[in-house]
């Protein structure tokens, strides 16, 4: 088993908003965070560390965060985040712009940058319970992204798709990582932290259409988390062979032996 659980629920409620605050702060960077539940707030959250990288599913009231530049200079883990949005809504102001998020929506964003963060939609019908906001958070540090700054920046605070292409694995993988945390080893963590951050990397040089600025290193193996991702869609299909995997990454068959 990886990861930690935290839960409001194990302790008082006058205790359980502030209990939360400090988690975030740990957890992401110092933010200013408030609540219209912080009287019943209610919070869950599974933080894994694969090596360098955090990963923390997590479901919540709807909370605000306020991360302006006072908090940047008082503390830069200088990492960027990955958000994706698994139920609810919110909405996000970062780099000069303001975007809703709704299920199955990404965005990135760097900690050396203020950020708000705020519900959006979320008012409960008459009768029933505050609905939860549900997602997972992933943070990397900057100098693991074999990627230019200069064109990172230009996804910073975008609404991103995580339905299709790269971003569909990328999603899949962070919702798999929670589902399978019980049967996972604290040796598969660092080797898991490769793996999404090739898979984050393959997925911002789509959005960007900048493979061509990765090194020839990431660009391998970049290529060989594709291909694993298609030989497992594919392993019902009785024609899949090697030249089947070759063709469709538009690569030789030879290079798909060495790879």
């Amino acid at each position: 088993m990886i990861g930690t659980a935290f839960r409001t629920a194990d302790v008082p409620v006058a205790d359980r908003f502030e209990y939360w605050r400090h988690l975030m702060d740990r957890t992401i960077a110092p933010s200013d965070i408030s609540s219209d539940y912080a009287a019943d707030f209610r919070a869950e959250q599974r933080l894994l560390e694969l090596g360098a990288v955090r990963v923390w599913p997590v479901q919540l009231s709807p909370t605000r965060y306020r991360r302006n530049a006072r908090l940047v200079r008082q503390s830069d883990p200088e990492e960027y985040h990955l958000s994706l949005v698994l139920g609810g809504g919110l909405g996000f102001d970062h780099m000069g712009r303001s975007e809703t998020y709704g299920p199955q929506d990404l965005w990135l964003s760097d900690s050396s940058r203020p950020y708000v963060v705020e519900p959006y939609d979320m008012q409960p019908s008459p009768g029933q319970d505050v609905p939860l906001v549900t997602g997972v958070g992933v943070e990397v540090p900057r100098a693991l992204l074999p990627l230019p700054p200069a064109r990172v920046r230009e996804l910073l605070g975008r609404r991103l798709s995580g339905r299709q292409g790269t971003g569909a694995l990328l999603t899949g993988f962070l919702t798999g990582l929670d589902q399978q945390a019980a049967f996972l080893q604290p040796s598969d963590a660092p080797r898991l932290g490769i793996v999404l951050v090739d898979l984050l990397t393959a997925w911002l040089a789509q959005e960007l259409e900048a493979e061509a600025a990765l090194s020839a290193e990431a660009h391998r193996r970049i290529t060989v988390t594709r291909v694993r991702a298609f030989i497992r869609q594919h392993l019902h299909d009785p024609e899949l062979r090697p030249p089947v995997v070759a063709a469709a990454h538009h690569i030789s068959l030879s290079y798909l032996h060495r790879l």
